[in-house]
């Protein structure tokens, strides 16, 4: 996407430095139509496609989010959008936007509004040029400036003033060729050297840069720009890189490359591992990329010959033989799609945030828990079960209370109704965090909140107090992990640092070590659950989260398997052993979290865990028939 920045801008500058040469002026009105031709027609069609896409497989909060995701991108103002939204903790797990590659399209079209006004206004005075090209030049500057003041993250990758430099590069570019003629001034032997060495290099910083790269904002990219620019220089003659880059396959690509970018990302996000069944790595991958290339391709090409061309040469196609009537109802679909009425999006949200947190509220305040639950539950093995009797264990039955993050919170239901079916537990206290980790202090970089400190409210020396205060446990359960699986940096350390280094893991041990230290001033036990891995359809086959959890949950009982008041409970082996296994989606339907009724049927099996987790200060896993147990 850098190339077409400075590409972009480019092309654009020459354009309007030639039509100014020939005409004496700039013609704005006449611009922005040929814009608007160009670049609306297959731009409309791409929310249509993704629109499609959401409502076919986006859950409710899926849903609320793309509606203001496509009003944004018809806007071309999606990466203010992607930089200034405020994501809710459900919606940092719906998965990628499919208008989330529509945040360049808007950086394009914010220059094509904005640069030729500009032009216009300097090419008044004479040598007008010279003003572009010193604007172009401050411009850089500025963008630079700006990059180094905000730093990393999604403020510098997706804001306009951060990316603009790689624009403006182009157009200082183009200034230049416009009073020097690149073309034919240079050397070919300095031009043809120059472009195959730039190339080269593009190739392979494309390949070794990753995007959280710390020297890719601002320098990566300036110095990218700049060897695009090189690129540029040599196909401006008909030097070895010009004739590599004219045959055939790659001119008949970049005829349909704007094309092939708007409908390839909800393509991709449609065409998952999991729904090919291509999800095997290896030859897996290869076929997998080359189905998406090919149904790319296969959308792209019709676009570009019945509807961006006719309309780009004839204007909307209103009337006219040889003009694709359809096109216009298409458009008019897709405006109508993008701003569907909420209540077509309305669909019941399978993983219910409000109504376990009401339970923890009522919880808290020691109100009386109604059972959550029918009279059939599900069995472990995913069978409807006929409710068996009460068991009472001998005596009083243990007070329980819960904490960590949203994964615990969605256990409230179930536990609360396990607890009465079977009156073996008193759970009576919850004290979960929706967005909270067990590190304290620094900063953290997770999914597409960028960097921010961690909020003080997650300090579990008193985010937990409430509940042990309320509900005065002997057992106390943490199930808590993900937050402290991203980047972190810890207070007074200047480096980012994840799971696995040194000195976050003695960080992190610390951190786990105080928190059970804490509980145990109030109850007599503490049970840890060990953290599932996500469902992995929902993540890219390269997400360190997999290996990141298997070393958190390593780290907890390393930590803490000689304590004598510690219990673990392996939930992850225990979604091993269930014939959905670890990949449900029926159980957790986000990757992530169970509903409502899925907790009901973890908590048959999760339940006895924990009590016999903190008898014996010991790892429960799948393999303890513990349901039976009295």
């Amino acid at each position: 996407m850098s190339a077409f920045f400075t590409l972009s801008g480019f092309l654009i500058t020459t354009l309007l430095l030639g039509e100014h040469r020939g005409t004496g002026r700039v013609d704005l009105r006449a611009f922005w139509v040929r814009r608007f031709r160009r670049l609306l027609p297959a731009a409309l069609l791409g929310v249509l496609a993704a629109t499609t896409y959401v409502l076919a497989f986006a859950d409710q909060s899926g849903l609320d989010r793309f509606r203001a995701d496509a009003l944004a991108a018809i806007g071309y103002v999606a990466n203010w959008r992607f930089v200034l939204s405020e994501l809710s903790y459900a919606e940092l797990f719906t998965g990628d936007s499919p208008l989330q590659h529509y945040w360049s399209l808007a950086i394009e079209e914010q220059f094509y509004l904005v640069l030729p006004l500009l032009a216009v206004l300097l090419l008044r005075r004479r040598a007008g040029w010279v003003g572009l090209g010193v604007l172009a030049a401050v411009g850089i500057v500025v963008s630079v400036a700006v990059t180094l003041v905000v730093g990393g993250g999604d403020r510098a990758y997706y804001g306009t003033d951060t990316r603009m430099a790689e624009l403006l590069i182009g157009v200082l570019l183009a200034v230049w060729h416009h009073r020097r003629d690149l073309g034919t001034s240079l050397p070919d032997g300095v031009r043809s050297a120059a472009g195959a060495a730039a190339l080269a290099t593009m190739l392979g910083l494309w390949v070794v840069t990753e995007q959280s790269s710390g020297a890719l904002h601002p320098w990566v990219l300036l110095g990218h720009a700049v060897l695009t620019s090189a690129v540029i220089v040599a196909v401006l003659a008909p030097t070895p890189v010009a004739r590599a880059l004219s045959l055939p396959p790659l001119t008949g690509l970049g005829r349909i490359s704007y094309g092939v970018y708007v409908y390839h990302w909800p393509i991709f996000l449609w065409l998952s591992p999991a729904r090919t069944g291509l999800d095997g790595g290896g030859v897996d991958d290869a076929l997998l990329a080359g189905l998406r290339i090919l149904v790319t391709l296969a959308v792209a090409i019709p676009s570009h010959r019945f509807v961006e061309q006719p309309i780009r040469h004839h204007g909307l196609p209103l009337r006219g033989r040889g003009r694709p009537a359809a096109t216009i109802a298409a458009i008019a679909g897709v405006v109508a799609l993008a701003i569907v009425p909420p209540a077509l999006l309305d669909r019941e949200d399978p993983i219910d945030f409000a109504a376990a947190e009401a339970l923890q509220d009522d919880l808290l305040a020691g109100d009386a828990i109604p059972r959550t639950s029918t009279t059939t539950t599900s069995s472990p093995a995913g069978g409807p079960t006929t409710e068996p009797p009460p068991t009472t264990a001998p005596g009083p039955a243990p007070r329980v209370a819960l904490f960590g993050d949203s994964t615990a919170l969605l256990f409230i239901p179930g536990l609360i109704d396990w607890a009465i079916e079977t009156e073996r537990m008193d759970f009576n206290g919850a004290g979960t965090v929706s967005g909270c980790g067990l590190g304290r202090g620094g900063e953290r970089n997770f999914l597409e909140r960028g960097p921010e400190p961690v909020p003080e409210g997650c300090d579990f020396t008193t985010a937990w107090r409430g509940a042990l205060t309320t509900a005065e446990p002997e057992i106390t359960v943490v199930e808590i992990g993900l937050w402290d699986l991203t980047e972190r940096r810890i207070e007074g350390d200047d480096e980012w640092r994840t799971i696995g280094d040194p000195v976050y893991d003695d960080y992190l041990r610390s951190e786990v070590r105080a928190a059970t230290d804490f509980l145990l001033e109030t109850a007599e036990a503490v049970v840890w659950v060990l953290q599932p891995p996500p469902v992995a359809s929902t993540r890219e086959r390269d997400d360190p989260t997999f290996d990141r959890l298997e070393r958190w949950n390593e780290l907890l009982v390393d930590e803490l398997d000689d304590h004598p008041d510690v219990g673990f409970v392996d939930l992850a082996d225990w979604l091993a052993s269930t014939p959905d296994g670890t990949d449900s989606l029926r159980l957790r339907p986000d990757g992530t979290h169970f509903t409502t009724e899925t907790s009901v049927e973890v908590a048959q099996w999760l339940g006895p865990a924990i009590l016999e987790a903190a008898r014996t200060t010991d790892v429960v896993d799948a393999d303890d028939e513990l349901a039976a147990r009295p």
